[in-house]
């Protein structure tokens, strides 16, 4: 029903997905050409419950939907200030637990299978490789299937991104917070503080 979703996060994704950013092409008189940054143009042929084919259509903007006080909310990665400052004050005993990522889970090369409307739409393959983990790991792929994508450089830029996340978003931090940390939402950025 309406009034199960926010509206409201759905907004802000939607403003961040309609902004128009370079493809990476020119027409014939040299202009460059402008595409809305996520769009979903997909069919859906299963049958699957409600909340696994919203996640997948998250997953076309690189965001997430998640289920809080009775709403679906949405939520996308993308540049914002930190809403909280989180120090061993805020955290049960000040603790902070740190992970890093497997360097078997860093990759150099992504495999991006999209839909081309230039081919009756059907799947190609757009390679996306990162030249400086390419030469620090070899030649190590990931294929990605993304789900409603009609465009090249959307495509391209999904693997970018996951090649940039992989290089540097590679430590994770986990703690047990109190009340005073009910304001920070699932995909909220935070800053640590940890002395």
């Amino acid at each position: 029903k309406d009034n199960q979703v926010d509206k409201w996060s759905l907004y802000t994704v939607a403003r961040h997905c309609d902004q128009l950013v370079d493809t990476g092409y020119r027409r014939p008189n040299g202009t460059k050409i402008k595409e809305p940054r996520y769009t979903f143009n997909g069919v859906l042929q299963n049958r699957e419950e409600a909340f696994t084919v919203l996640k997948q259509i998250a997953a076309a903007w690189r965001g997430m939907v998640y289920w809080s006080l009775g709403q679906i909310f949405a939520t996308i990665d993308a540049p914002a200030d930190p809403v909280a400052i989180i120090t061993p004050a805020n955290v049960v005993n000040g603790e902070f637990k740190y992970s890093g990522t497997s360097l078997k889970a860093t990759h150099s090369v992504v495999l991006v299978k999209w839909n081309d409307p230039d081919d009756f739409y059907k799947p190609a393959t757009e390679v996306v490789i990162n030249d400086d983990l390419l030469k620090k790991y070899g030649w190590r792929e990931k294929q990605l299937d993304l789900l409603g994508c009609t465009s090249r450089s959307m495509a391209h830029r999904y693997g970018r991104w996951v090649l940039d996340t992989e290089q540097y978003e590679n430590e994770t931090v986990e703690y047990v917070a109190g009340l005073d940390n009910l304001n920070v939402k699932p995909g909220d950025i935070i800053a640590i503080a940890d002395p």
